[in-house]
Parts: structure tokens; sequence; C-alpha cells
């Protein structure tokens, strides 16, 4: 949304308007004056609100966002936050700060071709993928070398300055936290504005012929694919020939003329295409224009718009995480959000009881000679806050050491991670297996002292290879843990070329699938572990899912070789996402399969995050395992998207299981940096080639060869030439028209290499020539 006082002031003397001006800290689109000529009702705030905030005022689940966090994000009452900041008066962002000026009509004379209007569009794509980046950059200094938060950049006692107008990136003289969600904010404000601004998801008049003033809309009721904005890609392909928003006019106020002025004359209007006016609630989402705009006349345009924009707010807020992980670490990743997202993070983001309960059976010394898991289990306690590494007004970390085979022995009562080193040299292999007199153990560890104080932060970590010699015990112990809001997580150590012996069967080395639900009902992970040595991957699982409900919500799982993450999709949980980063040359295969027998059906979607892209698809078939390959040709982020399908209705969740085999099983963690472009867009138009085409001949255009740089994109458009062409390369073949470009596939279009394509004529063609159209950001 635009400030109206900037065009206000283009016409007027401020000093003799006769209506009070709001102060510069109530621009349009956040400010709350319903009168004329405004008309707003902070809308911006609402939506952001709706989408993200915690609520009732209550602590953060690690994805919603606590009071004051929120206030400064989405504004509140006299602040415009970080949401509100492109529509700042004066210094209010331009037209691609708000996805204006993409308009097109698919009419014969429109003052703007299919590709200008694409062009625009990536103009506001990419500017918001900077603000974005912008807000990633700087939650890098939310930690110091130590991990630790650090107070001065995290806190937030004064409201924050979203001051950036004029700069994109990182800015170390401000706190982390504020820079941080200024980008973000300053990215879901265009993000919000497209469907405000667009046909995306709204209805034309249908008493009245499609036209400039009443172009067709499109009623889509979910995000927009191509506004992902880790991506890095052309987004031309992946826009409907139909879609635009509207060419904004300097001169525009609410009761201007239909066909606009200057640049904007016999466009399609931003004054005639606007969603922007209406009251939010932001608890429940309700939505009623007041008073309608033009396009909100039609019947239920507005809460179309803000339906689509609080998705697509909630989806791109998943994708701030997820950049986060990929980037730093998905353990540094979860710490920085949780220092977004909660109000005092020195303390709440910490100061949790942790209890590490080994299996010390006798069936360790076939499954995990080398005690491993032991190694495993100290790399954990590591990992722990202890006294001597806090600062400032922060609580250590707290852990108890359980070993147990026929019973349970606490070898560490709940202390001080560094009092626990020498513990885990206790632990043999010896006995039979009882994991649930374990988990009870460490229950009462956790609640002995304080209890009820530490739900949601408390967690309990199972190493094991065997089956519970009593379950029913285990499945008590495990709805205990869930109503004291401890997280169980627990890895199954089960390798595949140890030979079992004749005194254990293999269904002592099978899990009962009740005992899988109940764990990852208290949100924690149960993985099958494949050798002793991905022991350690299974460390760096729990951690990056989160040992405690405060280190990360159930969402995203970061994938690790070696373990096979078991999940559950149900009515109540459609979809789950895993993310894996991939490493130059690394050749990836994903397997799928049941855990439990379902006639629900499943499928899973790998997506290269990067190039926005899906690149592969599979059916899961229960007591088949079903893969998906991919080979990496650079770094790149991958997100596997399991979801139900069918009838979505049904009462049965479905436990199914990931895994993970790469060429590279033991490289660590791989992190990515998501591709920084600059502001300096511009097009370009080149003759290339000029030659007269005779029948059915091949023109191979190697003089000036296209250029595809990191961040940008061109296209080839066929000029002067009296029927359709075709623009060709080794992935895609597209039809054109003489007034519309064909683009080089995505796959072109992410790094530095030269592309010599060929223009094919058909034999109607009499010559001609072809343009190429480059766009460079």
């Amino acid at each position: 949304m635009r400030t109206l006082i900037y065009h206000l002031a283009a016409y007027c003397s401020l000093a003799i308007l006769s209506f009070p001006l709001p102060s510069t800290s109530a621009p349009f689109g956040t400010i709350d004056f319903a009168a004329w000529p405004f008309y707003q009702h902070r809308e911006h705030e609402f939506i952001t609100r709706f989408a993200l905030q915690c609520p009732n005022g209550q602590k953060s689940d690690g994805i919603c966002f606590e009071s004051e966090s929120i206030d400064n994000l989405a504004g509140k009452s006299g602040k415009n936050g970080a949401i509100g900041a492109p529509d700042d008066y004066p210094g209010t962002e331009p037209a691609q700060a708000h996805c204006d000026n993409a308009d097109f009509l698919d009419v014969p004379g429109y003052p703007q071709q299919r590709w200008q209007a694409d062009s625009q569009l990536q103009i506001c794509v990419n500017h918001l993928r900077r603000r974005f980046r912008q807000g990633v950059q700087a939650t890098r200094r939310l930690l110091d070398k130590d991990d630790r938060i650090v107070t001065r950049e995290a806190e937030i006692k004064s409201y924050c300055d979203f001051n950036h107008r004029d700069t994109l990136d990182d800015d170390p003289s401000a706190r982390a936290k504020c820079v941080a969600l200024e980008g973000l904010g300053r990215a879901l404000h265009g993000i919000e504005d497209f469907y405000s601004h667009s046909n995306w998801a709204d209805q034309a008049d249908q008493g009245r012929p499609v036209s400039a003033v009443n172009p067709p809309g499109l009623g889509n009721t979910g995000p927009a694919p191509f506004l992902s904005l880790r991506a890095s890609n052309n987004i031309s392909l992946q826009i409907p020939r139909a879609l635009t928003t509207g060419c904004f006019d300097d001169g525009e106020f609410p009761s201007g003329p239909d066909v606009g002025t200057g640049a904007c004359l016999n466009r399609v209007l931003h004054l005639n295409l606007n969603k922007d006016h209406g009251r939010i609630d932001p608890r429940t989402g309700a939505a009623v224009a007041d008073p309608p705009s033009r396009r909100e006349a039609v019947a239920g345009n507005f809460q179309r718009a803000v339906a689509a924009a609080v998705a697509d707010a909630k989806e791109q807020w998943q994708q701030f995480r997820d950049a986060l992980r990929s980037e730093h670490g998905a353990e540094k990743g979860n710490l920085m959000v949780c220092a977004l997202v909660r109000d005092d993070p020195i303390k709440d983001c910490r100061n949790r009881k942790i209890a590490i309960v080994v299996d010390s059976s006798g069936s360790n010394l076939d499954t995990d000679p080398r005690d491993l898991r032991i190694q495993a289990a100290v790399n954990l306690n590591s990992k722990l806050l202890t006294k001597a590494q806090i600062t400032d007004e922060q609580l250590p970390d707290r852990v108890a050491v359980v070993d147990f085979d026929t019973s349970a022995t606490i070898l560490y009562p709940m202390g001080d991670p560094d009092g626990a080193k020498s513990t885990f040299t206790g632990i043999d292999s010896s006995g039979g297996t009882s994991i649930g007199s374990g988990i009870a153990a460490g229950i009462d560890e956790i609640m002995k002292d304080e209890p009820g104080s530490f739900t949601n932060r408390s967690g309990i970590v199972v190493l094991t290879d065997g089956m519970d010699q009593s379950p029913s015990y285990q499945l008590t112990q495990l709805a205990r843990a869930k109503s004291n809001g401890i997280r169980i997580s627990a890895g199954f150590l089960s390798p595949v070329d140890v030979p079992i012996p004749p005194k254990r069967s293999l269904s002592k080395r099978a899990i009962d699938s009740a005992i899988i639900s109940a764990i990852l009902q208290t949100g924690g992970t149960f993985g099958v572990i494949s050798s002793d040595t991905a022991q350690q991957n299974f460390i760096s699982l729990i951690a990056a899912r989160g040992i405690t409900d405060i280190d990360a919500p159930v969402g995203s799982t970061v994938l690790f070789s070696g373990v096979t993450v078991n999940e559950l999709v149900g009515p109540n949980k459609p979809t789950h996402r895993f993310l894996y980063s991939t490493s130059a040359s690394e050749n990836i295969s994903f397997t799928l399969n049941y855990v439990t027998y379902s006639d629900q059906s499943i499928r899973a979607v790998l997506r290269d995050v990067h190039e926005n892209i899906d690149v592969g698809t599979v059916n899961a078939t229960y007591g088949l395992p079903s893969r998906i390959s991919f080979s990496a040709a650079a770094n790149t982020d991958l997100e596997l998207v399991v979801s139900m399908v069918g009838n979505q209705n049904a009462s049965l969740e479905v436990i199914f299981g990931v895994g993970l085999n790469t060429n590279m099983p033991e490289k660590p963690e791989t992190t990515t940096t998501m591709s920084t472009t600059s502001t300096n867009f511009y097009v370009t138009s080149t003759t290339i080639a000029n030659a007269t085409l005779t029948t059915s001949s091949n023109i191979t255009l190697t003089t000036t060869p296209f250029i595809s740089t990191t961040g940008g994109y061109g296209s080839i458009t066929a000029t002067s030439i009296t029927s359709s062409g075709w623009y060709t390369n080794s992935t895609t073949t597209q039809s054109s028209s003489s007034s519309d470009p064909v683009y080089p596939s995505p796959t072109d279009s992410n790094s530095s290499r030269s592309v010599y394509p060929t223009f094919v004529a058909p034999s109607s063609s009499n010559g001609g020539y072809a343009t190429y159209v480059t766009s460079k950001m």
C-alpha cells in the first residue's frame, strides 16, 4: 500500500490542506484513519498479527511472535513497525516495494506487453528477495562466537528504528534483531501488497465487460508460487498470462479517473484493482471491506486478498526460519529464531532440563561394540550451556545421566553439564532392556525439584538398540512425559550388517508403531540409526529438530545421512517438510516408506529451493520403499514435502519414514548462502541476428551468445516475424508470438555461462531479426 500523503504533496501545498494530516509515523496502508481521503484501518498490521502473533499473550511456540516482538514487526497504535516501513513518509519506497506497474491485459494494443509486465514483477520480487536477505544477514549478529545470544543485539526494551529505506544490507550499528525484523517486515509488506494490488485472488465484476477498468480475476485461493523469496530464479515461466497488478499513477485519488493519466493512461490502474481498504480482526482474521474500493465492490474480493496475504505471510516466515537453518546450521538457526520471536530471549532461549538416557543392555556388544552411543551421549552433553559459559542474565542448562538395562540407574543427578562429563564411563553392556524404566527415571529427575516449572523446556534423549521388555510401561511413561511438556527423542540403533544371534529374534529389533506415535506426540524425534557411526548424526538431528519445545517447533526436519526419521501426517497435520543442503557433485537418494499400514496415500515432492522448481515426485506404496534421486551440480537447498493425498478427511494418522543416502556420508552439515543480487536492474534490447529466414531454417545465434549470470535472466524475443517461432535449448521448447519473449529454462538462469540459442522459423516466415533482452539484478 502506498502513502497518499506523497501524492497529495505532489499536487498541493501541505500548508493549505483543509484536513489534518497524520504524522510521519502514520502513513497510508498502516494508519488508523478511516475518513476520506485515506480510508485506512491498519490493514498491514492486522494481517501480520493474525498470521504471526501468539494468541492471547501466550509464550511463543517457536513460530509465533510474543507481544513486544510482534509490536515491532507488525506495528501498533502510533507505530508503523517493520511491516509499515515501506509506507513511512517522507521516504516511501517506490513501486518495486509494492509490486505495482506489472500490469497487462490480453487485448490488442495494450500499452504494455506481457514480457514488460513480467520484468516489472521480477523487479519487485528481486527487491523483496533483497529485503528478505537483509533480515537473514542481520541474524548472524544475534550470537557470539560461542553461540550465545548477545544481549545488546537481541533486546527490544526500546522500540526499533526501521529507517533503512536505502540500505539493502545489514547495518552493524543497529541492533541485530531490529534489522532482522525490518528486512523481514519490508519483504512481507510487498508480499501482502501483491494480493491487494493484483488479480491473483480476486474476481472481476461479472456484470461488466472485461477491460482495463475491469480486468479478469484469477480467483486463486493460495499463495503465488513465484513469490518464493529464498529462490534466485527467473519467475517469468511461472507467471500466468492473465496476471496483472495495477499501474500506479502519482495523480491517483480515490475518486480519480478510470483511464489514468501520464504513463498510466489507458492501463489497468492501481485505483481500479487495489483491495486496500477494510477492517480486519487480528484475532480471527475476519475481514470486511470499508469502504469498498472499486474492486472491493465485488463481493468477497477483500476477504480473498486478506486470506491469501495471511497464508503467504505464514509461508514466508517458514521460509525465513528455514533460511536461517540452512545458512547458519540448524542448531544455530533455531537459537536465532528463538531470539527473534521471544521478548526476553536471554532468559527464555536456554535454561533447559535434559535427561540423557543410555541403553546398557547386553545386545550392545553386537550392535555397538565400540560404544559409540556413549560418545554420542558425551557429544550431546557438550552442546548444553554450562554455568561457566553463561553471561549477563542467562540461566544455564541442567542435565541428568541415566543408564538402563533390566532396570534404570541414575549416574548423574540433575546438575551442571560440566559435572556430568566423567559419569559416562560408567555405562556398560550387560542385562536386559527396560526403556520405560530409563524414561521414568529421567522424568523423575526433571520434575523432582521444581515440578511444572520446566514445562516445554525439558527433554529426554534415549539411545537404544532394542525393543522394551515392557512396552505398556513405556507407553505409560510417554503419556506422562507428554502431559508434563517433556519432549522425548529416541534413537534406535539397528545396523543392517550386524548378524542377529539365534537367541535374539528380528521381532526384538522392531519397535511398536504405537510407541513411535507416542514419541512423536510429545513433539520429539524417533530415528532409526543404520550404523554405530551414524549415532552422532542422530545427535545432530535432534539438536536440529529441538531437544525441547523451546528449541524448535515440530515443523521442518533437517535430514542427516544414516538416520531414517519417522514422522506422521494426519487430518490435523496434512504435510511435513524435510530439508537438506547439498554440496557440489553430491548424489542423494531420498527413501520414503510406510511405518504403519494405511490405505491413505502419501506423496513426496522434492523441490530445488533456489530454482523454485519441483525436481521429483513419488507416491509411497505400503511394503515397498519409494525413492527420489538428485544430483547436485552446486551447493543448493532441497525441500522434500510429504503430504496426504486423496481422502484427507481420514481419521487415522499415517506414520512414515524418510531416509537419506549420499555419496558423501561423512561430510559435516552443509550450509548454503542465499544468492545476493543488486538493485541495478535494467532491460536492454539489442539486435543479435538479422537474416532472411528461409523454409524451416535454423538460425544459430552464435555471434552474440546469451550470457546468463547468477541472479540474472534473459529472453529471446522474435520481432518482425509473420508467424510463430520457437526458442529451443536442451531442456525446453516454447512457442512464441511476434510480440512475446521466450525465456530460457530455469536451468540456465543460475550459473555463469554462455548459451547459444537456436531460433527455429516455420516455413511461412519471410525474414526478420531476433532481439536479445537481458535483465540483470
